[in-house]
């Protein structure tokens, strides 16, 4: 599955984790019906939240991550889902392997399905009924953060002739605007 986001520096970071990375860096849970329904009984995944610390920590190359990130999902057939708020994002989970040990096969769902407990990641589903997300085929988790509050212009002092460059991070995604000040003569 990929990953992607941003690093400490605000700079673009992605990164594939396979589903014995996720094993390694986050544990594994073996499910049961009660958790994730009598299909997905027996097979095992990977907490997103201590994955998401792994990816956080890792060597000083991680991921930045804290409350005013979220992460959207995307699977292989384009379905996308809405941002989910970073403190939900780690209350779901990665299945990844079937019971048999083998990969979790696209009939579960495979190769990667995330799915949240009850009342966490509460999104409308394809047949427009809440509840939360529980999404097949993922392939890509696409992390975000808004950028804090300039607290002045990106701009300082008195601006001169012709035109003047404004950069902003907003959202993980560098916004450049323009704009032209005329001097009085």
């Amino acid at each position: 599955m990929e990953v992607v986001g941003l690093d400490g520096r605000h700079r673009p970071h992605k990164m594939v984790v396979t589903a014995q990375e996720m094993a390694v860096l986050g544990g594994t849970v073996t499910l049961d019906a009660s958790l994730a329904g009598a299909k997905l009984a027996k097979c095992v995944g990977t907490p997103l939240g201590p994955l998401m610390d792994a990816l956080h920590s890792g060597s000083g190359q991680g991921f930045k991550l804290g409350p005013s990130v979220s992460g959207r999902l995307t699977a292989t057939d384009g379905v996308t889902t809405h941002p989910i708020a970073y403190p939900e994002l780690v209350q779901g989970g990665i299945v990844h392997t079937a019971p048999s040990g083998d990969a979790l096969p696209q009939s579960l769902g495979g190769h990667f399905r995330v799915a949240f407990p009850a009342g966490v990641a509460v999104q409308d589903s394809v047949c427009g009924t809440p509840k939360p997300v529980n999404l097949k085929g993922v392939c890509r988790l696409e992390l975000s953060a808004a950028a804090p509050e300039p607290e002045q212009p990106p701009w300082k002092g008195p601006v001169g002739r012709g035109w003047v460059v404004a950069a902003a991070a907003l959202a993980g995604v560098l916004v450049v605007s323009t704009a032209r000040r005329r001097l009085n003569s």
